[in-house]
Parts: C-alpha cells; sequence; structure tokens
C-alpha cells in the first residue's frame, strides 16, 4: 500500500506570454481539485525550459477553492491560509536557472475541500516570459497515516530465549554455508585478468 499518491495536475504544457508588454496575467490553471481527507499535500513544481526577458517573472500559487454549485459561474480563490500568509507560492524569473524543481508543502487545513493551482505572470517592457511547466500533487491519506501510526508491527524481532536455541542453529547453518562457498565456474570482476 502506498503511503504517498501523486497526480500529475498539468504535465508538461509550453506557455508563451511574449506578446504582454508591462502587464500582469493571472490564470487559474487547476481548479476544482478535490483533496477532501487529504492529510498532507505536496505541490511538485517544474520547470523544464525558461526564457524571462528584464522585469518579467511567473508565481505558481496554491489556493483554496471555495467552489459552490449554487454560484458556479464565480472564482471563490483564497491564496492565503487563517494565519495570513500564504498557502503556497513559488517565484519563477531569470534568476531561476531551468531545470528548476521545488515541492512546496500545503497545509490540508489552509485548503478546504478543494484546491486550485494559478498562474500569475508579470510581464516588463520588453515583453513577458515563455516557460515550460509541469505540475504534480504528493497525497498523503488515511492509508499512509495508518502506516506511520502505532499499528505497525515490526518485520523482524528479536527472538525469545526459548528461541535463542533454534535460531542459534539456524544462523550457524547459514555461517557455515557463507564460509565454505563453493568457487563459481565464472570468474568474479576482481578476478578477470587481462
Amino acid at each position: 500500500m502506498a503511503a504517498v499518491t501523486t497526480v500529475t495536475l498539468i504535465p508538461r504544457t509550453d506557455y508563451d506570454f511574449s506578446g504582454v508588454r508591462s502587464g500582469r496575467v493571472s490564470i487559474p490553471i487547476v481548479q476544482r481539485f478535490d483533496v477532501a481527507g487529504a492529510l498532507g499535500l505536496t505541490l511538485e513544481v517544474r520547470m523544464h525550459e525558461a526564457s524571462f526577458p528584464d522585469g518579467s517573472s511567473a508565481v505558481v500559487t496554491a489556493a483554496s477553492d471555495g467552489f459552490t454549485p449554487d454560484d458556479p459561474g464565480r472564482h471563490f480563490l483564497q491564496t492565503e491560509g487563517a494565519d495570513g500568509e500564504a498557502i503556497g507560492a513559488v517565484t519563477l524569473d531569470a534568476s531561476r536557472a531551468a531545470p528548476f524543481f521545488r515541492a512546496l508543502s500545503v497545509a490540508p487545513e489552509d485548503v478546504g475541500r478543494m484546491l486550485a493551482v494559478l498562474l500569475e505572470v508579470e510581464a516588463g517592457e520588453q515583453g513577458g516570459p515563455r516557460f515550460s511547466l509541469s505540475v504534480e500533487l504528493a497525497v498523503r491519506d488515511e492509508r499512509a497515516a495508518a502506516l506511520a501510526g502505532d499499528e505497525i508491527e515490526p518485520v523482524v524481532v528479536r527472538p525469545t530465549p526459548e528461541q535463542e536455541s533454534v535460531s542459534g542453529s539456524a544462523l550457524d547453518r547459514v555461517r557455515m554455508a557463507m564460509i565454505s562457498r563453493r568457487k563459481s565456474r565464472y570468474p568474479r570482476w576482481n578476478e578477470i585478468v587481462v
């Protein structure tokens, strides 16, 4: 049973904002991703290739998505947790050489039931950036919590005094088998002479 499930939110995708001059663009690139019941979330952001003109940057931000079917035309996106801090964000700019990877820990209590990922791009006077980006989400859930708790029983345990005599003789037989190993028909790497 896997402790963590990894989901590709965005496969490698090329983004081209070179036509934007001295402006800002904000795009939700993932919306309404159900994370109910998650005990731990890690957003894995990869920038594969990039070109950032002076003054341009991109920010990948984790957000809480408060979508409701009562008002489906509105976007209820929150980028800050209850403490007022950002839920999770990474800035991509000319100071980050591609390939670049960043894992963002996202507190499930800051996200709620659904996760969104926003891409905010700022363009300089020479234009906006061009880059390839992929995003994955590692989710730790109840199954993983059971693995991390006290419910785990060790696979190998120390033998009891009654078992010592039985296990001792078995260990002696294994030890003797290792010592009196027959010479192999094939030479080992350190036995080859050229």
